[in-house]
């Protein structure tokens, strides 16, 4: 009996052309990002916010987090920066051009 080589496996498998390229995560991370960043520019003109182009700045930072749990402490920050701003607005002001007497 001959034994089969590796020469005479034939594969039954369908290859997709691009499998490997989305085998790549970079790409895969670019794909969820862009998604992400035209699903926030969608919700931003439905809602008619004033600034949409705001909304994927914010998905890019919020994306940009190397671990689990970066996204939760992000938010975090932001809202406690807020609520300080917000009572203490003094305080935090900072002026590139100072007030100019008259």
């Amino acid at each position: 009996m001959i034994a089969p080589t590796e020469a005479s496996r034939v594969s039954t498998r369908f290859e997709w052309p691009l499998e490997g390229l989305f085998r790549d995560l970079r790409v895969r991370y670019g794909i969820k990002m862009a998604l992400a960043g035209m699903l926030g520019l969608f919700w931003a003109l439905v809602l008619r916010l004033e600034h949409p182009n705001w909304a994927v700045l914010t998905v890019v930072v919020m994306m940009n987090s190397q671990h689990v749990g970066a996204i939760s402490i992000k938010v975090f920050m932001r809202v406690v920066g807020t609520i300080i701003r917000d009572r203490h607005p003094a305080r935090f002001e900072f002026r590139i051009f100072p007030k100019q007497r008259e």
